[in-house]
């Protein structure tokens, strides 16, 4: 994805012991780290590794690095993440030190969509600042491509989420099928009767009708709220 951190490009330490001074552990799966790429990136991060602060799923633990090259002892904070999926961190953690959004080691883009979402709810979840609002584009971008099963399948996901991180992701799904090109609302405002539908633009590759019979009546009445506002906008 386009999209670029303006703190710069940290890729070289990704995966890196030199330096690091922090250890993520995930699933089985350990991740060296550095306090100054995290904690300057994250104000989840930067609270638990400052402050000791402690949080639901996840641990903090001081440990003491005696390496036989060191001259004196030395901290080095392990943070562990108890409830998330160790692939998905790897690629947040590849976010935060690349400064970009890659997700070229899954190459099925019917799982795109479910990995985006997965990386908003971190990015949410750890206070991802720069890195929610381009992964919500990422999202989108994503469902604007799939077919209409795959697509309402994603919908039934969305709806299924709970917690505030599920808002924005339910937003983008009804802003993708309500989208109205600024040339289709100035053709209906021309030439087309009061009572006539402007032409609304849906992502290619699917019925928007299928989709609403196959997804949660909670995203056919919000889709229909927007419609309405659409077209009442319209008609100004």
């Amino acid at each position: 994805m386009a999209w670029q951190s303006q703190r710069g490009d940290m890729s070289g330490l990704f995966h890196s012991t030199e330096f690091s001074d922090l250890t993520i552990k995930c699933g089985g799966r350990e991740w060296p780290a550095h306090k100054a790429v995290l904690c300057t990136r994250s104000e989840y991060f930067h609270r638990v590794v400052t402050s000791g602060f402690k949080v639901r799923s996840i641990s903090v633990a001081m440990l003491l690095c005696t390496a036989d090259n060191c001259s004196q002892e030395s901290e080095s904070a392990v943070v562990e993440l108890r409830d998330d999926d160790p692939d998905v961190v790897h690629l947040m953690l590849g976010c935060l030190y690349r400064g970009t959004i890659e997700l070229s080691p899954f190459r099925d883009p019917s799982t795109l969509p479910e990995l985006c979402m997965s990386l908003f709810v971190l990015a949410d979840k750890y206070l991802l600042h720069d890195l929610e609002k381009p992964m919500i584009e990422e999202f989108k971008c994503k469902i604007q491509r799939l077919p209409t099963e795959s697509f309402a399948r994603v919908v039934n996901t969305v709806y299924d989420m709970e917690g505030e991180a599920s808002e924005p992701v339910r937003k983008a799904v009804v802003d993708v099928v309500t989208y109205v090109p600024p040339s289709a609302a100035e053709r209906w405002t021309r030439r087309h009767a009061q009572d006539t539908a402007p032409g609304w633009s849906v992502p290619p590759g699917y019925s928007l009708g299928r989709v609403l019979r196959q997804a949660p009546k909670e995203f056919a009445v919000e889709v229909a709220e927007r419609l309405r506002k659409a077209l009442e906008d319209a008609k100004r």
